[in-house]
């Protein structure tokens, strides 16, 4: 009766070693702190789980509520059961709003638990490591370029939250 599981189905320390050397290679260029990332990741691998939803359905509901998404959420693309933490993603309407205002609006309008929030940080983090790992070099500018600005942010808010 379930569906199929997305790579984002499964714990994301399943993805620990391709981390581990995109946050070594990326710190031993200078392109990211390592120390801070290593911290940041190591955090979140003490994260709890979360569980996919049954029957490899897609949220139409926010993870945490089950009121309608938030405006300016958009559905996971795959149709296979994933994380609660992976299942939006924000478009950032464009506007005078900050990028860290909008992040907080996404937030408080998704009604999203600070467990889900720290686990999709490192769902972010991770993304974004091993996409610009992988992209950079001139393989992919523009999604090396997204990667990176996952890892900055993901950083950023590990950050101020460990400060």
């Amino acid at each position: 009766m379930g569906g199929p599981v997305s790579f984002r189905g499964g714990p994301v320390g399943e993805q620990d070693a391709e981390v581990r050397k995109a946050i070594e290679d990326l710190g031993a260029d200078g392109t990211h702190d390592a120390a801070l990332a290593t911290a940041a990741w190591e955090h979140v691998l003490t994260l709890p789980s979360g569980s996919p939803p049954p029957s490899g359905s897609t949220a139409t509901s926010s993870p945490a509520t089950s009121s309608p998404p938030p405006a300016g959420s958009a559905r996971s693309s795959t149709s296979a059961a994933s994380e609660p933490a992976t299942r939006r993603r924000t478009r950032c309407p464009p506007g005078p709003c900050s990028r860290q205002g909008r992040v907080k609006l996404f937030r408080e309008a998704g009604e999203f638990e600070d467990a889900v929030w720290a686990r999709g940080r490192g769902w972010a983090l991770c993304f974004g490591l091993v996409a610009e790992h992988y992209y950079r070099g001139g393989r992919n500018p523009v999604l090396a370029g997204v990667g990176h600005r996952a890892v900055a942010e993901a950083l950023r808010e590990f950050g101020a939250m460990s400060s």
